[in-house]
Parts: C-alpha cells; sequence; structure tokens
C-alpha cells in the first residue's frame, strides 16, 4: 500500500492557520481600539504613541498578507512567516524599551518578559518547523 503524500493545511499546519487568524483578528482589534485615543494619547507621548500606531499597523499588514499566502499556498508562506514572527518579536522588544524609557513601567516587568519570551519562542519553534517540515514542503510549492 502506498503512503499518502503529506500536503495540505492539515495537523499542525491547521494550529498554524487558525493562529494566523486569531493573532489577524487580535491586532486589527487592538489597532482599531489605539485609533480613537491615539489623538489625545499623542499629547502626552508623541514617540510612544507614534512607534505604537506605526507597530501595530505593520502588524497587521504582515499578519494578513502572511494569512493571504497561508490560504493560496503560495511558496513564499514559510519564509514570510518566519519574517513576520521575527519582525513582531523585534517591535515587541523595542516598544518595551522606548516605553520603559520615555514614561517608565506601564505594566508589570514579568508581564513584558513573558510576552517577549512567548514571542521569540514561538519565532524560534515556528521557524524551526518551517524549515524541516515535509508536509509545509510539499503544501507551499506555488
Amino acid at each position: 500500500m502506498a503512503q499518502r503524500e503529506l500536503t495540505g493545511i492539515a495537523g499542525w499546519l491547521l494550529l498554524l492557520a487558525v493562529l494566523q487568524v486569531g493573532g489577524l483578528l487580535f491586532h486589527a482589534v487592538a489597532l482599531a481600539r489605539l485609533l480613537p485615543a491615539a489623538e489625545r494619547l499623542f499629547v502626552l507621548s508623541p514617540i510612544v504613541i507614534g512607534y505604537e500606531l506605526m507597530a501595530n499597523l505593520v502588524t497587521v499588514t504582515l499578519l494578513l498578507y502572511t494569512t493571504l499566502l497561508l490560504f493560496r499556498r503560495r511558496q513564499a508562506f514559510p519564509f514570510m512567516l518566519r519574517m513576520q514572527l521575527w519582525t513582531i518579536a523585534l517591535l515587541h522588544l523595542v516598544d518595551f524599551a522606548v516605553t520603559r524609557f520615555l514614561i517608565g513601567p506601564t505594566r508589570s516587568i514579568w508581564f513584558e518578559s513573558g510576552e517577549m519570551v512567548g514571542h521569540v519562542t514561538a519565532a524560534i519553534v515556528w521557524s524551526a518547523y518551517t524549515l524541516q517540515s515535509v508536509r509545509v514542503r510539499n503544501t507551499f510549492v506555488t
């Protein structure tokens, strides 16, 4: 009996699809919630709010583009996923540093550190998976 070739969005790729769509919705809502308050907050700390707006817009754009590549099964998806994950981790780290430097602590250092560790861990795990997975290699070929 011949073994079926591993292709399609199943297994870990299904989890990745759910995480992509969930992340896109989460960040789009966060950006939509920030926009009405941005003008009022911009007066208090223009650099921090400007960075927040830029980082959120970049994140939503990357998530949208990468999610479209995922569902269209484009060859560029694995690379763009890695770019998305590492960019979000870097944006979060810069956000943490800028906010702490310019306006002081806004949340617990433990909470912020946990978020950063989570972003970096996700980037490492999914980067390794997209580089090694046979299913990824067979699914994203067009």
